[in-house]
């Protein structure tokens, strides 16, 4: 009897795991790290820009040498803040290689499957948690992005969690949680630009939720200038960077703005609505991979406008006028307001910060039917694991594994072993590559090339990474072939997956 009753009285952290709820979200996290870090060395994407941020890691790691700035922007000709480079610094530490940062974003990736449930199950409940969670990890383009080492890819989990911070900081008067919003504030705007749409939105939230109680105009002063001391923090390496050369790329930013072909805006209102609705569909087939067809717009009409009537008219029996998930309304339609503003060419990744909405939305909705009769469970399981069917066939496992890390250290190896450890220059012959990836080997191995600016050098080394027939290295028109001279090749060699690598001498005429 006594050892029953010892039996009963389990440890707390194993009475935890006695929970079902709690059993399901550990398999959910489990699911999510596999398929963000299954075979990453296999399939990770590795091009010049991965080699570029690369080369960032190991000057700090080998040289010492540290950077104030981030990679340059994909428009506008500015560059970015460094703080990607060191969270991500301690990974590429630990494994000296291009697979630590790819990891670290992985593992991110997990946690904001995580965050996303445990702000769901705050402001929805438990059941609701698990729907979106669930979803969020096995959404096909989040997968896809959590697998690879990019600046931009961290945007959602500090998107979500400063949000978070905020509503329930400036509700509860919680000073180190507006810090902490005002922290996630700064790191954004250093991982895209486009990350600046959150500023108003962090500052609406804040001054809401600080007067709900009937606050004087001075808390919500104190809130606004907490959330400011922690953008002051995040922010600091880029700040100091632009406070000490009088803020060039604060100058370059307003200029693309400004500028006739720079960033287009429309400011008409029809015109605008009509960007809201096509950008909010838009959303609902990025994060899935889909088509635009007639389930990208029911399910986008689901968890928008069905999620945010429950924000709006489901107050779970409470008597507050406001309550913090609310804000997920300012964060999403506020944001993708905004957003709706420019009419410029758009990629996948600038929907980045409002990636967690569709999963809190659609849980939501799903959690709500499953607390229902039979058929709210029966539909909501329904559709739920049909999503996650439909997902699961659109998953990188369904396509053999690029090996491009492998593949480019090989071709650095060849073209190591042509030079003849003689000194070179490098070109780099490609359809929309740069160089950087074959660099950072080339560094790595100890064996850089030559810069052309600095010496020409007796041998130009060229990898051609088109078809052989399209190389034409001699009279190639790009600069560190033009720059080395009249040459002829001396020696040459195809190596898999048909990248043709050329050893180029200078050509001095017949004697």
């Amino acid at each position: 009897m006594v050892t029953m009753n010892k039996m009963a009285k389990l440890p707390k952290w194993l009475q935890w795991f006695k929970k079902p709820q709690i059993l399901i979200l550990i398999f959910i996290l489990i699911v999510a790290a596999f398929l963000r870090l299954y075979r990453i060395r296999d399939y990770i994407v590795f091009l010049g820009d991965e080699g570029r941020d690369a080369l960032v890691w190991f000057n700090m790691v080998e040289k010492g040498k540290f950077t104030f700035l981030g990679p340059t922007a994909s428009v506008g000709g500015f560059y970015l803040g460094p703080v990607y480079y060191y969270l991500a610094l301690p990974f590429y530490f630990i494994f000296r290689d291009p697979v630590g940062p790819a990891i670290f974003v992985g593992l991110l990736g997990v946690a904001t499957v995580w965050l996303i449930y445990f702000v769901t199950q705050r402001w929805f409940g438990k059941t609701s948690g698990l729907f979106a969670s669930g979803i969020y990890a096995v959404t096909s383009l989040v997968i896809r992005y959590s697998r690879a080492s990019w600046n931009p890819n961290p945007v959602p989990f500090f998107s979500l969690l400063g949000i978070y911070w905020a509503a329930t900081g400036a509700k509860e008067k919680k000073w180190w949680k507006l810090v902490g919003a005002g922290v996630c504030l700064g790191i954004l705007w250093q991982l895209h630009y486009l990350t600046l749409i959150m500023a108003p939105i962090y500052l609406i939230i804040v001054l809401i939720y600080s007067n709900i109680e009937g606050l004087t105009f001075n808390r919500a002063i104190r809130q606004v200038f907490l959330l400011t001391v922690g953008w002051m923090i995040g922010f600091s390496p880029f700040l100091a960077f632009e406070i000490y050369h009088h803020f060039p790329n604060a100058r370059t930013v307003l200029e693309f703005i400004s500028r006739p072909n720079g960033a287009v805006f429309n400011w008409e209102l029809l015109g605008l609505f009509r960007s809201v609705i096509r950008n909010a569909n838009r959303l609902t087939l990025t994060i899935f991979s889909w088509q635009n067809g007639v389930v990208t717009l029911i399910t986008t009409l689901i968890w928008a406008l069905g999620g945010s009537l429950m924000i709006i008219f489901n107050k779970s029996n409470r008597s507050d006028k406001f309550l913090p998930r609310q804000s997920l309304l300012w964060w999403f339609w506020l944001g993708i307001t905004i957003f709706s503003l420019y009419q410029g060419s758009i990629s996948d990744y600038y929907f980045g910060f409002l990636f967690p909405v569709p999963a809190i939305f659609l849980g939501a909705v799903a959690g709500y039917l499953f607390e229902k009769k039979l058929f709210g469970r029966l539909l909501a399981g329904f559709v739920t694991l049909w999503l996650v069917y439909d997902q699961s066939g659109r998953l990188f496992l369904r396509f053999e594994p690029n090996r491009l890390l492998q593949q480019t250290e090989s071709v650095s190896r060849q073209v190591i072993s042509l030079s003849g450890n003689e000194p070179y220059n490098f070109a780099l012959i490609t359809s929309g590559n740069s160089d950087h990836a074959y660099r950072y080997f080339l560094e790595k191995l100890n064996r850089p090339p030559v810069k052309l600016q600095d010496l020409i050098a007796k041998q130009l080394i060229v990898v051609c990474e088109k078809p052989a027939g399209d190389c034409q290295p001699l009279g190639n028109p790009i600069w560190e072939i033009a720059g080395f001279g009249r040459a002829e090749v001396a020696d040459s060699k195809i190596i898999p997956p048909g990248i043709t690598i050329y050893r180029l001498t200078h050509y001095f005429g017949q004697l």
